[in-house]
């Protein structure tokens, strides 16, 4: 993504209507939609207040990391890791607690009474998305943005809650997993391995809208990432980008 033009953008956002310039804010809109007509409309209507909101949402999918194309993939990722979510996962899971749910620490025992609101949530905007497929996805970028995090919020708590023991949860709050056993160097080089081989191919079930299939390799690979994760490895910036956006979870 080119963060200059990103710059030229916000540079635009940020300055006062008396210092816009109606046709530089326009031709920046043109090469981030290709839409003429609408180009020619801003400019013969003076349609200011169109123009910065248009501009104004290209620049929070920017921000997120995203442009138009990405943003549109990373869309069909998570609408299908939260549908398959939703199916495999009943209400009836966040009545189920731990044997020993009653000796738990307050912020403990409270996680599935919290996931279960989230879960709520999570199922009411995935609702609310899929009654606006008529929209662009840039149009329903920031909502699918926050079913991401909806969703990453519920597996973390889950993770977190069981995983908990008396002597290893720690005080900031984060899962414990010291006592699990660490991967090898081994374990670790084949789960890379397996991402590299496998991203392309998650990709093109995304793109074709091959939902099932979608939803099985994302768990395999999600798998692989925790391990790395788990084993005090990093990613790099760019493939982690291209993962989080098929719908990986970090």
């Amino acid at each position: 993504m080119d963060n200059k033009f990103t710059e030229q953008i916000q540079k635009w956002l940020d300055a006062s209507p008396q210092e816009r310039s109606l046709s530089e804010g326009a031709e920046l809109l043109l090469k981030l939609n290709r839409n003429r007509w609408m180009y020619q409309q801003i400019l013969r209507r003076r349609l200011y207040s169109k123009l910065e909101y248009e501009l104004r949402k290209h620049a929070n999918i920017r921000r997120h990391g995203y442009t138009a194309d990405s943003a549109a993939v990373f869309e069909k990722a998570t609408m299908s890791a939260v549908k398959a979510r939703i199916v495999a996962v009943s209400d009836a899971k966040f009545k189920g607690f731990r044997p020993d749910h009653e000796n738990l620490p307050e912020d403990i025992k409270a996680i599935p009474e919290e996931n279960a609101r989230l879960f709520h949530q999570l199922k009411e905007l995935f609702e609310s998305l899929k009654n606006r497929e008529d929209e662009q996805p840039c149009d329903r970028h920031e909502d699918v943005y926050q079913l991401a995090q909806l969703d990453a919020e519920i597996r973390k708590n889950w993770e977190r809650y069981d995983r908990y023991s008396a002597s290893g949860d720690t005080t900031d709050g984060e899962t414990e997993v010291a006592s699990l056993a660490a991967p090898t160097a081994a374990q670790v080089s084949a789960a890379r391995k397996y991402l590299s081989s496998n991203a392309s191919k998650l990709r093109s079930f995304v793109e074709a809208g091959e939902d099932d299939k979608s939803a099985a390799l994302r768990s395999k690979m999600q798998e692989r990432v925790d391990l790395i994760l788990r084993a005090g490895e990093s990613f790099k910036a760019e493939f982690l980008a291209e993962l989080e956006k098929l719908g990986l979870n970090f």
